[in-house]
């Protein structure tokens, strides 16, 4: 996230859906200030995430403590409500667009749909938590799959695009061999025990 906000040149905003306390935020506000120092708008309804729909909470309060306490939230504006609904009257260009809202396929198409239209030429689109397949299918089909995006990649459980033409090879690449081995290695660490997926995250934070 950090780079990504970094990333942003100032041609364009930058948008997140799906916001929950901040920590993404935080860091695409971070790397804005890096570089432009351009606006981080973070949509959401701040009652709560798409897992528990049930359980609704508000988490507006926390979140503008968590971007005050990290010092980006004279960078930052909160637009509370659907997506959906706010990208009907959201009238800025983006530049960074990452989206980690609504984790129904439909949701997913709903927010690609509303949202990419308003995406600036060689902007950045970040999808979280594709190792859902609900997720992947939506990212494969309308950005993977479509010739608008190139410099597709992943890092982790997210799937990042450029939005350029993209060409044939590249595609092919994806969609046959790097794609089916990161769906492998995800199956891999999903079966792993708990006591050795521990050691590697441990690790991972110790920066080893």
């Amino acid at each position: 996230m950090y780079h990504f906000g970094q990333k942003c040149t100032g041609k364009g905003v930058i948008v997140e859906i799906g916001s929950w306390k901040g920590k993404s935020t935080m860091l695409l506000a971070r790397g804005s200030i890096k570089n432009s120092g351009a606006k981080v708008y973070a949509v959401d309804t701040f009652e709560g995430t798409c897992e528990t729909p049930f359980k609704k909470q508000n988490t507006l309060k926390e979140f503008k403590k968590n971007i005050r306490l990290a010092k980006v939230n004279y960078l930052v504006k909160p637009l509370v409500g659907f997506s959906t609904d706010i990208a009907k009257t959201f009238k800025e260009p983006i530049e960074i667009l990452f989206i980690d809202g609504d984790h129904s396929y439909n949701g997913i198409i709903a927010d690609i749909n509303s949202w990419t239209p308003k995406l600036i030429n060689n902007g950045w689109i970040l999808f979280h938590d594709t190792s859902n397949n609900n997720v992947l299918r939506a990212v494969k089909e309308k950005i993977i799959n479509s010739n608008n995006y190139s410099t597709i990649g992943f890092i982790g459980s997210i799937i990042f695009a450029k939005k350029a033409k993209g060409s044939k090879l590249e595609k092919f690449l994806l969609l046959y061999i790097l794609f089916p081995f990161r769906i492998l290695i995800i199956n891999v660490w999903k079966n792993l025990p708990e006591s050795i997926k521990r050691l590697f995250r441990k690790k991972r934070n110790e920066g080893g």
